[in-house]
């Protein structure tokens, strides 16, 4: 029982040495790398605190793409039209 207490009083004081060690004070390199968490944290937040802007300038082009299409599909309507009586006109010619 002797070796026993022996080995569990070496495992505390390892454990207390690592854990002293563990908590020394933080080096050059962490904390040159609290500097870029620290911004990239301060981004995301601004970010997600920041309310949504204006989209109304975004409507414009939208609609300006929406009336360009429409005015594509009528026109295409109109050449198929065309084609039509052009092709009924034909089919009556070769008919007479």
């Amino acid at each position: 029982m002797n070796s026993f207490k022996k080995l569990m009083i070496a495992l505390v004081l390892i454990i207390s040495v690592i854990g002293i060690v563990g908590c020394e004070e933080k080096g050059e390199v962490e904390k040159a790398g609290e500097k870029p968490d620290k911004a990239i944290e301060d981004t995301s937040k601004k970010a997600m605190d920041k309310p949504m802007e204006d989209t109304s300038k975004l409507d414009k082009p939208t609609e300006d793409t929406s009336k360009k299409a429409s005015d594509s599909l009528e026109d295409t309507s109109k050449l198929d039209k065309a084609m039509e009586d052009i092709s009924k006109k034909a089919s009556d010619l070769s008919g007479k």
